[in-house]
């Protein structure tokens, strides 16, 4: 666990995951926070990473579009919390089975937001408090 001064000085590292109907609320979602996130280190897949590059001005490194790249990097302690938003629980038609990334997050302690909601608890858990440092963008 880390204390109040090694929090804040701690580079987030969030892994960020969309149905593809769902990317576009993502991509808003990271835009509208930009400030909040900026220092964070993001991983999406491929065209998640794009959108995010493109729309939100976000760097974001890019995995494969399957689940097992974010698996293997949480299991490594590489990712501190995701954002998964899908329309279901359950594996949409022709989208990646995301619940061993759910699970690997639930038995390595890691938060996991599943809705735009909850995204934005963590990504204000996560921000600064200085409300300077939000202020930037």
């Amino acid at each position: 666990m880390l204390d109040g001064e090694e929090f804040e000085q701690h580079r987030w590292r969030v892994g960020v995951l969309a149905h593809a109907g769902r990317r576009r609320d993502l991509v808003e979602f990271l835009r509208g926070n930009r400030a909040r996130v900026a220092g964070w280190s993001l991983v999406a897949t491929e065209e998640t990473a794009a959108a995010l590059r493109a729309e939100a001005g976000l760097k974001t490194a890019a995995v494969l579009p399957d689940d097992r790249q974010f698996r293997a990097r949480l299991v490594a302690g590489e990712i501190d919390a995701l954002i998964v938003l899908l329309p279901t629980p359950r594996r949409p038609a022709g989208g990646p089975d995301v619940m061993p990334l759910l699970h690997a997050a639930d038995i390595h302690n890691v938060p996991v937001a599943t809705n735009l909601a909850t995204a934005y608890c963590l990504v204000m858990g996560l921000a600064p408090t200085d409300a300077a440092a939000c202020a930037r963008e």
